[in-house]
């Protein structure tokens, strides 16, 4: 099949807006990727992308791009691990100076000081066949065996930071302060988190502050100053669950229940399978439109 000078196509099968961007990326990583096979380099891409956007089953891939369900698999994760290494770097932890001058006017008022809005997701997978994976990734939240990771997003939008997956049992401060996310805090940094993150102390070690909600646990009721801030608090903090919402609806593969192929493999060293899908996922929804 083929998408050339077809934007339409482009973006419906691959997501990314149009086929000028989608060469552009594929010229980026196609001279670290080896072993070609019976297809193409840029059909090759190509598969891997629509497995990306539609989630399409290892079968249907091979009916359509004539090969065996094993060399799609070895295509998919070939791929994978280029995509891995060389779109990583398109998530960066932003300089303090960068963020100031690009602040948006929601954050200007209420939080200049704003470097970064985190929270913590879940993506659903395969029940495990050992007891200690099914009890270290059964999420009691979602009430499902998951993965979770933390994620960092700028005042505009954009993702500066994904932490590795871990299993859905963890809490969001564990996982916060096992992440490495502290270690990128700077003395003066306002950092916009919900309720559930209690790392007010860790935050504040580090000379910077952590602003969530206010708590009505111990009051009868709030100020009018914490009602305010609590109204502005979650009129910005939004921006980190949309661009969430982005991130899933854009790529369909993290909206089903992944495989246990797709989250560890034995051949994974540096990275797990789903820690390289979630990063190549995330780095490409920093290609499209900002949410801010």
């Amino acid at each position: 099949m083929s998408i050339k000078d077809n934007d339409a196509k482009t973006k419906f099968y691959t997501v990314l807006p149009t086929y000028h961007i989608f060469m552009v990326v594929f010229n980026f990583l196609y001279p670290f990727v080896n072993r070609p096979t019976k297809l193409s380099l840029m059909d090759e891409f190509l598969l891997v992308m629509m497995k990306l956007q539609l989630n399409l089953l290892t079968e249907d891939l091979a009916h359509r791009f004539s090969i065996s369900i094993s060399t799609v698999s070895r295509i998919f994760h070939k791929w994978l691990d280029v995509m891995y290494t060389r779109l990583a770097k398109c998530i960066r932890w932003p300089d303090r100076e960068t963020v100031r001058k690009t602040l948006p006017v929601a954050f200007q008022k209420h939080f200049p000081q704003a470097r970064c809005i985190i929270d913590c997701s879940e993506i659903f997978i395969e029940r495990p066949t050992s007891f200690k994976a099914r009890a270290q990734t059964y999420s009691n939240y979602k009430k499902h065996n998951t993965v979770k990771f933390l994620i960092g997003i700028t005042p505009t939008g954009v993702i500066c930071f994904l932490s590795l997956c871990w299993g859905g049992r963890v809490s969001d401060q564990e996982l916060t302060r096992c992440s490495g996310f502290l270690n990128l805090i700077e003395p003066g940094d306002v950092i916009l988190a919900d309720r559930g993150f209690l790392i007010e102390d860790d935050v504040a070690i580090r000379g910077a502050k952590l602003v969530i909600p206010a708590f009505t646990k111990g009051k009868q009721q709030l100020s009018k100053r914490e009602v305010e801030l609590s109204r502005q608090m979650a009129r910005v903090r939004i921006h980190v669950e949309r661009v969430i919402g982005v991130l899933k609806n854009r790529y369909t593969i993290l909206q089903s229940k992944l495989p246990i192929s797709l989250i560890k493999r034995k051949r994974d060293e540096a990275a797990a399978t789903v820690d390289k899908l979630l990063t190549v996922c995330a780095a490409m929804t920093n290609f499209g439109e900002p949410v801010v």
